[in-house]
């Protein structure tokens, strides 16, 4: 039994531990319960530096789209010299003032301007909106004189009107003309804002929902605090409501003349305690200070204070109960300790004996002292031999189980430093003599007062043994592993060598075929351009469709070879979903009237008007499928159907099916129409052109697209092939690309007379690129390869060179590194013109510091992008347009209010040559007056091949010139003839089409100038 001072220490101890334990629930309550208020508070202040941060975007956007609403007034070229014209006069002319008044007011209506002003090079008011008249301040010309000299145009402080005292901001937009040395002023423009339309609204509004919050904007205004917005509770505060620097308890304060930012706590002007966030705008003079009541901050933390409290409260209460229960019963918990503290001790080495030698370890106890075994179980007995008796009063040295003297020592030493040894690897001998490989953990304990060692050891021999073999395994293994890995190394690298190979191939290939496609598609383009005959118009659009065709194989292979190589990648952008329908509408719907066929197109009414993808691979494979159509399509229709079958907030799913009443397609063979080379018809003697590409790469890009590609057939019912595709919605709806012609005309007005270079070294592949830039007004000089081209380039500074890549002596590559390499030619543009179609060959070209690439055959609109994009507009403008010319555009001005006529069109397929278009529409007349009444002539007399040429004559004759009524009538009527229609319906559709020959052609004799 334990004494009972000692009892009575225990229970000192233990009453100061309660203590300890209740003061520390205070404390830790306490502290729980400050450090949750401040978090929430710290809360509070982050969500006001977030709005803050929010806000102060916002105004930087606004600052940067007024001032660019200013820039692009002041680079008007055309308002610039009606200003410099009137500015000119001492008196302002009544239309020009008008005009000018209309255009300024149309700026100020659209983007919500308080007022537009014009000042002269004096400063003095020339013109304003609001008929303004007086004095303005004299920061307005410090202003004024700071937009000047930096050439830009400036937004100034927010200040007060002199006359009407209405707060507003100034856009000040310098004018001048000329450049450099010649250029000089004009004047000025003042762009007033109403920071009441967008400012101030801006800052009252919050994301979240509150009574006290508030977002404002300060500034200096020396020793006082200046509030340029409005306030909550005082509405008339802009520029006119000041705080003193002695207030240093306000927000607003501390931010101007305190240097502070972030999150301070302070008052409000009314004396409101509230927590505030700060912040300096940059490029401004202005702060802006988030604010929120303190009370409203915390309103919300009031419940979660009250439970703390509650919950620690609780805890103490529940401490004081225990306490008491604990000074009750330890007694009785002592005196019975006592009683079973004995009994304990007695079982637990009964306990002690039982697992001893029930242990499978060989176990035993010696003494510390001498290392004398006192007991040993009957594992040990059974791993070592030795009997019982023979142990018992023995070391372990007198009987030879240690066979190394240095490790027992060891052993003993780390277990007298550290009281227990746990899994020591030794040798020990048996009786014997044979080694076992040893695992033995051992501790002191104590036995009657006195110190004993307890040791169990485990034979690890046989684990020993399969170490090793599996060390020996290991070894072989790794061995058969490098070795692999060398002939797999070798495997690579040759199939690696065979595709590098067949990429080569492969573009050498297509360089050698596109160089004389681009002589043959360019030079069909520019003779097309210059004749006037249809029919032979007609043979050069069947050499071009021929080219064409040969340069989509070539793409198909391209387009397979980077599958295999899965190297196929997409060029996602936003476009307009309407005119991606309409170009391949209009790539096929001419094929289809040509072969009597109908085109019918049914899209979705709720397809979206932009959409985000890859218009040009998804317009490939729709091609692919109306191609399809149309030539294994004899008689009746093919269709388009787009559907959208399911729309979220980001995306749309759409379901796009082309649908013919062809031959049809037998069930064994659909799948396979989606592998490579495979068609319908594989026989020599097939009727069908094709590769049997298209289908095998449409599938494929449908699949890298996140979509998939079937089809639906039989034999002799028609074929239906789909596309399910996900594509993203676009940002916004894309502007309308330029027509050719509009392009043309753009590039003749503002880049002619640039000084440009080609490079190029086929005579065939000059003679049409020449040919191409001379159609827009532009020519060039011409190096033969990429070392004359760098001599060249380092005598003139060209504004834009247009660079092959393969070339003899210098490829473009290198000639492009060296021209870039020039003193004061870093900033050439280069644009690669190559037909080189590999996307490792665009990529190296912009590497090499190339800004755009062509490629071969040259597509003209693309051309067309490349000398607007990168040709720097020249300030020269054009002389005026003759009198002859303003005749002809009024001619079509009216003949574009009649209906039936497409001028469009016409000009289209002239290149956008007026005199030209009317010189054949004229030609029409004289030569097609009695091709209508003709063709019932030829029919009436029996003659039905005649009939029918005078038809179609009469048919692409119109189509060509935009005479889309007669082109209509004129394709009936031939359809009919070739479908041997009844004679009544004959008469009838001859008898339309002699009647809208007639009213087009008396309309053309009316309103064409008389030669």
């Amino acid at each position: 039994m334990a004494p009972s001072g000692e009892e009575e220490k225990a229970g000192r101890h233990g009453s100061i531990l309660f203590l300890l334990a209740l003061l520390l629930v205070i404390l830790a309550g306490s502290a729980y319960y400050l450090a949750q208020r401040q978090q929430w508070l710290q809360q509070a202040g982050e969500q006001l530096q977030a709005i803050n941060t929010l806000k102060a975007r916002q105004i930087l956007a606004w600052r940067s789209e007024r001032m660019a609403d200013g820039q692009v007034l002041g680079d008007d070229m055309a308002l610039r010299a009606r200003i410099e014209r009137l500015l000119g006069q001492t008196g302002l002319n009544r239309e020009e003032t008008t005009a000018l008044r209309e255009r300024l007011k149309s700026v100020a209506t659209n983007y919500r301007y308080q007022d537009i002003l014009l000042l002269d090079t004096d400063g003095h008011l020339r013109f304003s909106l609001s008929g303004r008249e007086g004095e303005f301040q004299d920061s307005v010309f410090v202003a004024i004189e700071a937009a000047h000299a930096g050439g830009r145009a400036i937004l100034t402080d927010l200040h007060l009107d002199s006359g009407s005292g209405v707060a507003h901001a100034d856009i000040v937009v310098p004018l001048h003309s000329g450049n450099g040395d010649n250029r000089r002023r004009i004047g000025s423009l003042l762009l007033q804002i109403d920071p009441h339309n967008y400012l101030f609204p801006m800052l009252s509004s919050w994301p979240l929902p509150t009574r006290s919050g508030e977002s404002v904007l300060v500034r200096r205004e020396g020793d006082h605090v200046l509030f340029l917005s409005e306030l909550r509770l005082r509405p008339d505060a802009a520029l006119s409501f000041t705080i003193s620097e002695e207030r240093s308890d306000i927000p607003s304060v501390q931010a101007i003349f305190g240097g502070q930012h972030g999150l301070v706590e302070g008052v409000d002007q009314q004396g409101t305690p509230v927590i505030a966030a700060l912040m300096e705008i940059p490029e401004t003079p202005w702060h802006i200070v988030s604010k929120l009541a303190r009370d409203e901050a915390l309103a919300t933390w009031n419940g979660t204070a009250r439970l703390i409290v509650s919950l620690f409260s609780g805890l103490a209460l529940a401490l004081l109960a225990a306490f008491g229960y604990y000074r009750q019963h330890r007694a009785k918990r002592h005196y019975r300790t006592l009683f079973e503290t004995e009994a304990a001790r007695r079982a637990e080495q009964q306990r002690f004996q039982v697992v001893f030698h029930a242990s499978p370890l060989a176990a035993s106890i010696a003494r510390a002292i001498d290392g004398r075994f006192i007991d040993v179980n009957e594992a040990f007995v059974r791993d070592f031999g030795w009997p019982r008796e023979a142990l018992i009063g023995r070391t372990s040295l007198e009987i030879g189980l240690w066979p190394d003297t240095d490790v027992r020592r060891h052993f003993v030493e780390e277990l007298r430093a550290t009281g227990r040894v746990l899994s020591f690897e030794t040798r020990w001998h048996d009786c014997n003599g044979h080694i076992h490989h040893m695992e033995i953990s051992a501790a002191l304990i104590s036995i009657a007062g006195s110190t004993h060692i307890i040791s169990f050891a485990t034979d690890i021999t046989e684990r020993r043994r399969s170490q090793a073999e599996l060390a020996e395994y290991r070894c072989r293994l790794e061995s058969m592993v490098e070795e692999r890995t060398s002939q797999l190394a070798v495997a690579k690298d040759q199939a690696e060598k065979a595709n590098r190979a067949k990429s080569a191939f492969l573009a050498n290939m297509s360089h050698e075929i596109r160089t004389p496609l681009n002589a043959v598609i360019g030079l069909a383009h520019l003779v097309r351009r210059d004749i006037d005959d249809a029919h032979q118009q007609g043979r050069l659009d069947r050499v071009v469709d021929a080219a064409r065709h040969l340069l989509a194989v070539i793409n198909d292979i391209l387009d397979l070879s980077k599958i295999e190589a899965e190297r196929l990648s997409l060029d996602e952008c936003d476009f307009r979903s309407e005119r991606m329908i309409a170009e391949i509408v209009d790539m096929i719907e001419f094929k289809a009237r040509e072969k009597g066929l109908e085109l019918i197109v049914d899209i979705d009414p709720t397809l979206p008007p932009a959409l985000h993808g890859d218009p040009l691979r998804l317009q490939q494979i729709l091609l692919n499928f109306l191609s399809n159509a149309l030539k294994f399509t004899e008689r009746g229709s093919i269709g388009l159907n787009i559907r959208v079958t399911d729309r979220d907030a980001e995306s749309v799913t759409l379901h796009c099916a082309v649908e013919d009443t062809g031959i049809g397609i037998p069930q064994a063979l659909q799948e396979r129409l989606f592998q490579p080379f495979e068609q319908v018809d594989s026989s020599t003697t097939r009727r069908f052109g094709g590769t049997g590409l298209g289908l095998a790469i449409s599938r494929q890009l449908a699949r890298l697209m996140g979509g998939d590609t079937g089809l639906h057939s039989a034999p002799g019912q028609g074929s239906t092939f789909w596309l399910d595709i996900r594509l993203h919605l676009a940002e916004a709806v894309p502007a309308e690309a330029e027509t050719q012609a509009e392009a043309e005309a753009e590039i003749r007005r503002s880049r002619q007379g640039s000084r440009l270079l080609l490079v190029e070294d086929d005579p065939l592949n000059q003679e049409v690129a020449l040919e191409l830039l001379a159609s827009a007004g532009l020519s060039a000089d011409v190096a033969e390869n990429g070392q004359i081209a760098v001599e060249m380039a380092s005598r003139t500074n060209y504004d834009l060179i247009l660079m092959d890549m393969q070339m003899p002596v210098m490829d473009g590559i290198e000639a492009t590194r060296r021209i870039l390499a020039l003193p004061d030619r870093e900033q050439t543009r280069i644009v690669a013109m190559t037909a080189n179609a590999y996307a490792e060959s665009r990529a190296a070209c912009l590497d090499a510091g190339m800004v755009d690439y062509l490629s071969k055959p040259v597509d003209l609109t693309a051309l067309h992008r490349v000398l607007l994009h990168w040709l720097p507009a020249l300030p020269t403008a054009l002389p005026a347009e003759p009198e002859s010319g303003e005749a002809e555009a009024e001619c079509l001005d009216r003949l574009r209010q009649e209906p039936g006529f497409d001028t469009s069109a016409g000009l289209a397929s002239l290149n956008g040559k007026n005199d030209k278009y009317l010189q054949l529409l004229g030609k029409y007349c004289a030569h097609h007056s009695r091709t209508a009444a003709s063709v019932g002539q030829s029919l009436a007399a029996g003659d039905l091949k005649a009939a029918l040429r005078n038809v179609h004559t009469l048919k692409g004759a119109a189509a060509t010139l935009g005479l889309v009524d007669t082109q209509q009538a004129a394709s009936a009527a031939e359809q009919a003839l070739r479908d041997m229609a009844p004679p009544e319906r004959l008469a009838e559709l001859l008898q339309a089409l002699v009647e809208t020959d007639a009213r087009q052609r008396s309309i053309l004799e009316d309103q064409l100038p008389r030669a």
